[in-house]
């Protein structure tokens, strides 16, 4: 066959033949059943196993698998796939735990668990988020893709769960700073913005603060310490004395300290009232929220008054 052109290779499966199919004739080669190949061979156009090849290896052969070991093609290793793999109509896989993915998606521990065969689990990172039975998703959390509040400093961190209407909102505080020390022993009243609510209307439920430590220098301070719809300021003690200091959640007792006072935690209903007031928000309504701190304060008491916690609020997005 010398100065023929090889074309394409077809294989019988269920005899000893090969065809070789060339520009202008062709011929059978009779060979041992099965075939092996004692080195690398190389096809200039296709291999095809079965009749009419337009790919560069075409299985005509149509037994569908049901196992790891069935099928038109077995391999005892992996298969490693540049480019993308269409799966015409079922991709199966083997169970599999936490840390042994079924089906991994990008990173390591990151993908779908078969946990049985009555629960599906999607763990990131090794840790399992959400699990699928018939009784519907169960997740430990679901947060809000992107956050529907902001917040102008770098102080705070802002994590929104829910379904986007019904939301959590968790605020972390870290050295947030309240507001200026005068260093003079008198009333003074600091506060800073901490969140904004997003436009439009919503109502608002409940607040909490959650392990609040408060930092001052000099001498203890207890100070008088809430959320309100405007920023505390003036020579005031108790944020009582002005209901916008507090509308959001009355002030509660937290000591200072040079090095952190006392953590504080509290959980109460919006000071204003569930249904009135800031809580019945409007699209004109005050959207911001202040975290106010008054005290009788000492001349050494000088610096910022900062703030490291959480602070926790639940409310309903209304349109």
């Amino acid at each position: 066959m010398s100065g023929i052109k090889d074309k394409v290779i077809i294989m019988s499966g269920r005899n000893n033949w090969l065809w070789r199919v060339a520009e202008s004739e062709s011929e059978h080669i009779s060979i041992p059943n099965p075939m092996t190949w004692a080195g690398a061979q190389i096809f200039t156009t296709g291999i095809k196993i079965g009749s009419g090849a337009d790919t560069a290896i075409d299985i005509d052969c149509a037994i569908d698998t049901s196992s790891a070991v069935t099928g038109s093609i077995h391999t005892n290793g992996g298969v490693g796939i540049a480019k993308s793999l269409w799966v015409g109509t079922t991709l199966i896989t083997g169970a599999g735990a936490v840390g042994t993915p079924a089906v991994q998606i990008g990173a390591i521990d990151t993908g779908l668990y078969l946990l049985s065969e009555a629960q599906t689990g999607f763990a990131q990172d090794g840790t399992l988020v959400a699990l699928f039975d018939a009784d519907g998703i169960k997740s430990d959390s679901v947060q809000v893709r992107a956050a529907l509040g902001t917040t102008p400093v770098g102080t705070v961190t802002i994590k929104e769960y829910g379904d986007g209407r019904d939301i959590t909102t968790v605020l972390t505080l870290t050295n947030f700073i309240v507001g200026a020390l005068a260093g003079a022993a008198a009333a003074l009243g600091v506060g800073n913005i901490v969140y904004a609510f997003p436009a439009g209307q919503h109502l608002e439920l409940v607040s909490a603060f959650s392990a609040i430590v408060l930092t001052a220098a000099g001498t203890a301070v207890a100070t008088d310490t809430g959320l309100g719809s405007v920023i505390a300021s003036g020579a005031v003690s108790l944020l009582s004395g002005t209901t916008t200091f507090e509308d959001r959640l009355t002030g509660q007792t937290i000591n200072t300290a040079p090095d952190g006072g006392a953590a504080v935690s509290a959980l109460l209903a919006v000071t204003a009232g569930i249904g009135t007031g800031i809580a019945l928000n409007v699209a004109a309504s005050v959207k911001n929220v202040f975290l106010n701190s008054a005290g009788t304060w000492n001349a050494d008491n000088t610096g910022n008054l900062t703030a490291s916690g959480m602070i926790v609020l639940k409310w309903t997005r209304m349109g």
